[in-house]
């Protein structure tokens, strides 16, 4: 659009770039829209599953004010800024899971196909075996004799788990402890407050009134107990209260925030304020994520490092005492 385009020939340029089938035909689906008289807003409210309620509010607030093309723009820059941090957040944790699968791997492979050749020459000496090599070949036994009954149970356990998380009370839980875990609940309260900022300032930029945008917010955090404390703060700001002090009353968003968004209503630039804090966050995180996962690779080398040790000197302490058998 901002070349010049009219919407619908905008929306068939789209299909045509659009690699993914789905989003194709419902692009499709947005231009007939389109070209039966209605507006982008109430085109895309058909196709939610894809489009979700941030979407529509911004599309609608900005062809409202009649600048569409601004409040498109804007609505990217979000959409693209929240893609670059869950990706550059994907790749920082990637290192450390496949060291972790890696070293699952490998123990298990001990464990299951190594482990057991030495059995029968162990038990077969008439010689105690020290305490290590007796545990090493218990857990031995338990996974080669009884891995199904332990998948059955890590099952059964995943079962339980999952279906209590999918409760509103199991949920609330979960998303509450998460956020008062020792290390990772500040850095989900951070990441919190920059999705909470950067969402915002969006749908505001874009024309959506304070307590609608709000609403909106509250969907896209992803943690029902901060979801459920914006949507009481839209209640209180609907009733009088300023921003930053309804979301104070609940212990969620950094204090950091909390000011720079007091700072931003009394000063009547409430919009920017919210992006130098989705700025500030969103580096702040990258810098926690760089800074654990430096910590956690040596301590996951270590662990592994001490798993490996453990195997091995069970072994050498079991080849010890079968050359201490008399003959």
């Amino acid at each position: 659009m901002g070349a010049g385009f009219p919407l619908d020939r905008a929306l068939a340029m789209c299909a045509d770039l659009v690699s993914h089938p789905r989003l194709e035909l419902a692009v499709k689906r947005l231009r007939r829209e389109i070209q039966s008289g209605k507006s982008l807003a109430a085109a895309l409210e058909t196709e939610r599953e894809l489009f979700p309620p941030l979407y529509v509010s911004t599309v609608g607030a900005a062809e409202r004010a009649g600048a569409l093309e601004a409040g498109l723009a804007n609505l990217a820059t979000h959409l693209e800024e929240r893609r670059d941090l869950q990706n550059q957040v994907q790749s920082i944790l990637l290192y450390p899971a496949l060291m972790s699968l890696v070293g699952a791997l490998a123990v298990t492979v001990l464990l299951v196909f190594v482990i057991p050749r030495f059995v029968s020459i162990l038990e077969g000496s008439g010689q105690s075996l020290p305490w290590a090599t007796s545990l090493l070949l218990g857990v031995s036994h338990a996974l080669t004799r009884f891995w199904w009954a332990l998948a059955a149970l890590a099952g059964l356990a995943f079962a339980l788990v999952h279906g209590w998380l999918n409760t509103a009370e199991g949920r609330r839980r979960w998303d509450r402890w998460k956020l008062d875990a020792f290390v990772a609940g500040g850095f989900l309260r951070k990441l919190i407050a920059a999705r909470f900022s950067r969402a915002l300032g969006t749908l505001l930029q874009n024309g959506v009134p304070l307590p609608s945008a709000l609403r909106l917010t509250a969907e896209t955090l992803g943690n029902s107990v901060a979801a459920q404390a914006v949507r009481d703060a839209q209640v209180r700001v609907k009733e009088g209260e300023s921003l930053a002090a309804a979301l104070g009353r609940f212990e969620v968003f950094p204090a950091a925030a909390l000011r720079m968004t007091a700072v931003g209503e009394e000063s009547g630039r409430l919009e920017e304020m919210l992006f130098r804090t989705a700025d500030l966050y969103e580096g702040e995180v990258r810098r926690n994520l760089r800074t654990l996962v430096g910590l956690i690779e040596p301590a996951m080398i270590l662990v592994m490092g001490g798993v490996v040790g453990f195997v091995a000197l069970a072994m050498i302490q079991a080849i010890f005492s079968i050359n201490e058998v008399p003959l």
